[in-house]
C-alpha cells in the first residue's frame, strides 16, 4: 500500500487543523441569531443577528458533518447545541397554531411590497386574477403602479398614498367598501393605513404597514416607533383586526414580538412554516419579513408566499375565516 510522505502527512494535518477551526468559528457564529433574540433591543446590530438563524443551520449543518468524517465527537457535539437552538427556531413556525372556533365568512389577504423601481404590475395582476384575493395591500407603490392595479378591475375599492416615485407610497384594495379609512399620524417613512370593511355584518378592521429598514440606530428606532404606535392603535379595538405588510423584521426579532403582544394578534405564519420572502433571488440568504397577523377570534386557514411578482419581495396570501356574529346562523 502507499505510503504517505511526510510533507503529505503534514499538508493533511495542516489542513484538519484549520477545517477545525473553521468548525469552532461556525460554532461560535451559530450562536449569534440566539443572542440577537435575547438581546437585540439594546444595540440594533444585536437585532439584526436575530433574523438568520435558516442561515446558522446551513453553516453549522456543514461544520457537524465535517466533524462527522474528522471522527471529533467532542467538536460534533458542541456544533450540536447552536444547530439544535437554531432548528427550533425554524421548525417552531410549523408547529400548529392555537384552535380557533371560526365557522363565518372567509377571505383572502393579500400583501405585496412591489420595489418602488418595479414599473410592470402586470406580474402580480396575473397572479391576483388567479387567487382572488378580497384585500390586497401594497407598499413602495408608485403613481403607474396604483393606476394599474386599479384599472385592472380586480378591485372595486381603493385608498391609496403614491403622490410621488418613492418607497413611501401604499395602498389598500378591496372588493368591498373602505370605510373610514385613515393614516396614522406618523411623519417620517409610510404611515399605517387602516379602513374597515363589512364582511357579512361583520365588521373587520384592516392595516397595511411598512416600516423603515433597521439599517444604523436612527432607522430602527423609527421602524420600532412606526410598530409600537400600529400596535397601540389596534389593541384597543373591539373589532376583529388584520394588519399586513413588510415589517422589515423576522419573527424572532423583539420588535415583531413585542408588537404581536402589545397589539394582542397572532401571526398568520404560524402552522405553515419559515416562507422566507426576501430578498428574491437570493434563497441562501431570504429572511420572513412579510406577514400578515390576525386577531385571537381570526382562524388562518392557509398561509402562502406568492411567485416573483419583478420586485426583491415575495408576496404572501392567507386565507382567514372569520367567527360568525352573534345570533349568526351557521351553513
Amino acid at each position: 500500500m502507499p505510503v504517505q510522505t511526510a510533507t503529505e502527512a503534514e499538508r493533511t494535518s495542516l489542513l484538519v487543523r484549520i477545517v477545525i477551526r473553521w468548525c469552532r468559528l461556525i460554532v461560535l457564529a451559530g450562536f449569534l441569531p440566539p443572542i440577537g433574540w435575547i438581546a437585540g433591543r439594546y444595540w440594533w446590530p444585536i437585532d439584526l443577528l436575530s433574523h438568520f438563524p435558516f442561515q446558522a443551520i446551513l453553516g453549522l449543518s456543514v461544520a457537524l458533518l465535517a466533524a462527522i468524517c474528522l471522527r471529533r465527537g467532542r467538536l460534533a457535539a458542541a456544533v450540536s447545541v447552536p444547530l439544535t437552538v437554531n432548528l427550533l427556531a425554524i421548525a417552531s413556525l410549523s408547529w400548529p397554531a392555537a384552535a380557533v372556533q371560526a365557522d363565518g365568512p372567509r377571505l383572502k389577504i393579500c400583501s405585496a411590497n412591489v420595489h418602488v423601481d418595479n414599473m410592470d404590475a402586470a406580474p402580480l395582476l396575473e397572479w391576483l386574477r388567479r387567487e382572488k384575493p378580497d384585500v390586497l395591500y401594497i407598499s413602495e407603490l408608485t403613481p403607474k403602479y396604483d393606476a394599474a392595479v386599479r384599472a385592472s378591475g380586480l378591485f372595486a375599492f381603493a385608498f391609496s398614498r403614491s403622490e410621488l416615485d418613492s418607497p413611501w407610497g401604499a395602498a389598500l384594495y378591496s372588493t368591498r367598501p373602505l370605510e373610514e379609512a385613515r393614516f396614522l399620524p406618523r411623519s417620517f417613512g409610510c404611515p399605517t393605513m387602516v379602513a374597515r370593511i363589512d364582511v357579512e355584518g361583520t365588521p373587520l378592521l384592516i392595516a397595511g404597514a411598512h416600516p423603515v429598514p433597521p439599517a444604523g440606530p436612527r432607522f430602527t428606532r423609527l421602524r420600532d416607533e412606526l410598530l409600537a404606535e400600529t400596535a397601540g392603535e389596534l389593541r384597543g379595538r373591539t373589532e376583529p383586526v388584520v394588519l399586513c405588510g413588510d415589517f422589515n423584521a423576522t419573527p424572532w426579532s423583539y420588535a415583531f414580538r413585542d408588537l404581536l403582544s402589545v397589539a394582542r394578534l397572532r401571526d398568520g405564519r404560524q402552522g405553515y412554516g419559515f416562507k422566507a420572502t426576501w430578498p428574491q433571488g437570493n434563497a441562501l440568504l431570504s429572511i420572513p419579513i412579510d406577514h400578515v397577523l390576525v386577531s385571537e377570534t381570526i382562524a388562518v386557514r392557509d398561509f402562502r408566499v406568492g411567485p416573483a411578482v419583478r420586485s426583491d419581495h415575495f408576496p404572501v396570501i392567507s386565507e382567514i375565516q372569520l367567527a360568525r356574529p352573534a345570533g349568526g346562523r351557521a351553513d
